[in-house]
């Protein structure tokens, strides 16, 4: 009797915390979203150049996008356009991803508005190792992609290349110590998106743009 007690008793706790868990859920649920929500806006915004004042609250960040945001899709591809106070286009931001070391790698690419180089690069989600492939993240490795030329591709048919050697080049980005697989990775599906991006190109004038 008392072990049927004891099984009873196990399952009524199992049964309430599963319902607070499964109530707290649901109440942070649209809290959650909304978050992630505005943490991608401000990554647009910043990969596109588009200034935001220092601990930009919701609404700001909401209004900015607004704003100076446009979007459309190229070839299933979702694509972004900054705009000024005039409606003049600034720049372009496309969405890039493919697979890292442990999981997918998802971003923002920007480019000048023929289109003839990067202004930009941000990654938005990813699940490399902190303090190797992680370093992705870093303004002083992203920032290198802003002198990568579209205009021409080299002899691999790519835009840019990573490694350490150290030599000079205006496609050549410094990869990470100890995060060959990941910039790997990133040179890899960079190229071929931004590949995929440049072919499209000239589909660009005449893309359906909506606000936010």
């Amino acid at each position: 009797m008392r072990y049927f007690r004891d099984i009873v008793f196990i399952f009524i706790v199992s049964f309430f915390f599963t319902g607070v868990t499964a109530g707290v859920h649901q109440l942070l649920g649209d809290r959650i979203r909304l978050n992630e929500k505005t943490r991608q806006a401000s990554q647009l915004l910043d990969v596109l150049g588009i200034t935001q004042p220092g601990m930009a609250s919701q609404k700001q960040i909401t209004d900015l996008e607004k704003k100076f945001v446009r979007f459309s899709s190229l070839e299933g591809r979702r694509v972004f356009k900054a705009v000024n106070e005039h409606g003049a286009t600034t720049g372009y931001a496309f969405e890039i991803g493919g697979t890292g070391l442990w999981g997918r790698i998802d971003g923002f690419v920007a480019t000048d508005p023929d289109m003839q180089r990067i202004t930009g690069l941000i990654f938005t989600s990813h699940s490399e190792t902190p303090g190797l492939g992680a370093r992705i993240e870093e303004h002083w490795f992203r920032d290198q992609f802003k002198k990568v030329r579209l205009d021409s591709v080299g002899q691999s048919g790519n835009f840019f290349h990573i490694d350490r050697s150290g030599s000079p080049g205006e496609n050549k980005v410094d990869g990470i110590a100890g995060a060959t697989i990941t910039t790997s990775s990133v040179e890899r599906f960079l190229n071929r998106d931004l590949r995929e991006i440049m072919t499209s190109k000239d589909q660009m004038g005449r893309l359906a743009w909506q606000s936010p």
